[in-house]
């Protein structure tokens, strides 16, 4: 991510508008629809293009009467819903942003994007396609229908030798087929200035207080988790067994997401805020993610008394404003973003972050519910 496969893309674009017979089209998760918006407002203002967006009508609409070299940009949550809309359309170029989301290709984004009419397809994505050869063959069935085969006779050939017998002939011969067609960016050869990434993991010791609740929380979740399996077994238990982990999640991060009454500073807010201080100081900008958006907001209040500008992104955000807010972080104006692990695909630019991951501190018990859960689950399935 952040290697320029957006640029690049809207360049050659660009570089084709002379020559351009027929319209093309961009589809992207919701969360950057509106960043190809600005990039092309940016970098290429000759391009015409066109949102779809609004309600069902409107983008019907918005369908019509679509120009040479024009620009439709959609996600891919509204390409499903409007795939009705797009049958007698024909596309020059049809781009898939963040392609993992057609990795899995009986899932209605992959369907729905394969379905497009086009002459020319690029996938781009910042997840590495090796990591699973059925997304490979989903990726590639999108760019080049029917070169790697249908899935299940790809399967037989090659995912089945490969991954179950570590057939290396076979995946020698999968990397020749599809070497061609992958233009690969690395961060060593884009951004050679960019330093090392550096890890460090920090713990926070509960207080005695914290302790005292997260026992009692402990031990009540064993009891009810030997009384729920003894009367409902396993299958039938998933849901309160995934309740019960979550409670004790939030205990590791703060009482207070579930006890009204409890005041007292968690340990892990006041490690977080600490960092926070110093990283400020030292002119840093901090990108801090969580999984639960209450702890955000916990920390957001914290800001506030302290008079630390901060941004806040959650499921909650608007598409539109959620690029306001990355522009004004990438500008340097706002020095803490929170963001919930959910939201993940943000156009963020800054190269000098400090990137916050507050995690969950597991009890053994809770090591033990969940490989318990999964192996059942596994089982089950």
């Amino acid at each position: 991510m952040g290697l320029g496969k957006t640029i690049q893309a809207i360049a050659f674009l660009l570089s084709e508008l002379p020559e351009a017979t027929k319209p093309s089209i961009i589809v992207a998760p919701t969360s950057l629809i509106y960043n190809w918006q600005a990039e092309i407002t940016k970098f290429a203002p000759e391009l015409s293009y066109r949102m779809i967006a609004g309600t069902a009508e409107d983008r019907k609409n918005q369908l019509k009467n679509i120009a040479a070299g024009e620009i439709v940009i959609t996600s891919y949550d509204t390409l499903k819903r409007d795939i009705d809309n797009y049958h007698d359309l024909e596309f020059e170029f049809c781009i898939a942003d963040e392609a993992q989301y057609i990795k899995n290709h009986y899932t209605q984004n992959a369907q729905s994007i394969k379905s497009l009419n086009s002459r020319v397809r690029f996938a781009l994505t910042g997840t590495p396609m090796e990591n699973s050869l059925a997304d490979l063959w989903s990726i590639m069935d999108f760019v080049m229908p029917g070169y790697l085969l249908k899935w299940q006779k790809f399967k037989s050939i090659y995912e089945i030798p490969i991954t179950r017998y570590d057939d290396r002939e076979r995946l020698k011969h999968l990397q020749r087929q599809v070497a061609p067609f992958l233009l690969r960016r690395l961060k060593k050869d884009v951004l050679t200035e960019l330093p090392d990434k550096i890890e460090s993991t920090m713990y926070a010791q509960l207080n005695k207080e914290e302790e005292k609740i997260y026992h009692a929380q402990l031990a009540q979740s064993q009891k009810t988790f030997l009384e729920e399996i003894a009367a409902n077994g396993v299958e039938r238990s998933q849901i309160k067994i995934l309740a019960l982990l979550t409670r004790l999640r939030q205990a590791c991060c703060s009482p207070k997401r579930f006890l009204d009454n409890y005041n007292q500073p968690s340990s892990k807010l006041t490690l977080c805020l600490t960092i926070i201080n110093e990283k400020i100081q030292s002119g840093s900008q901090i990108l801090i993610f969580s999984q639960f958006t209450t702890m955000l907001d916990l920390i957001a209040d914290e800001l506030k008394k302290q008079q630390i500008d901060y941004l806040i992104l959650t499921g909650a955000t608007k598409s539109s404003a959620r690029m306001h807010m990355v522009s004004q972080f990438n500008d340097g104006r706002i020095p803490v973003f929170l963001i919930s692990f959910l939201i993940f695909l943000l156009p963020l630019n800054q190269m000098l972050l400090l990137l916050f991951l507050l995690l969950k501190a597991y009890h053994p018990f809770q090591v033990f519910l969940m490989s318990f859960y999964l192996d059942e689950t596994l089982l089950y399935h």
